[in-house]
C-alpha cells in the first residue's frame, strides 16, 4: 500500500453517517454505528478507487448482497428477484413494503 493512500478513519465514518442523515442510500433503512459499514460505490474490482467520494455507508445486509456489484448491477439483480419471486409472492411483497414504509414514517 502506498504511504499516501487514503485511510478511512472513525471521524470519516461519523461524518459520513451524518451526511447521509443516518440512512442507507440503497435500502433507505436507518443506519446506526452498529448496523452499517463502509462500502465502495464502484467496487475496486470494477475499477473504483479507495477514495472518499467512492465510499458510502450501507447496512450490513446491503453490503452482503452488494459486495462486488455496482449500484446499477444491484438494481438489476433486485429487479430479477422481484420478477422471479414477485409474481408468486406479489401480495406478500406489497404487504411487507407497506409495513416497512409505515414504520419509517
Amino acid at each position: 500500500m502506498k504511504k499516501d493512500a487514503y485511510k478511512f478513519k472513525a471521524k470519516d465514518f461519523y461524518l459520513l453517517l451524518e451526511k447521509q442523515n443516518y440512512r442507507c442510500p440503497i435500502s433507505g433503512r436507518e443506519l446506526t454505528p452498529e448496523n452499517c459499514m463502509a462500502a465502495h460505490k464502484v467496487p475496486i474490482r470494477k475499477g473504483g478507487e479507495h477514495r472518499p467520494e467512492n465510499i458510502y455507508l450501507v447496512t450490513d445486509a446491503v453490503n452482503q448482497i452488494k459486495r462486488q456489484l455496482t449500484d446499477d448491477e444491484l438494481l438489476e439483480l433486485c429487479g430479477d428477484i422481484l420478477t422471479t419471486l414477485g409474481g408468486k409472492n406479489a401480495k406478500k411483497v406489497s404487504v411487507l413494503h407497506r409495513k416497512r414504509k409505515s414504520t419509517q414514517s
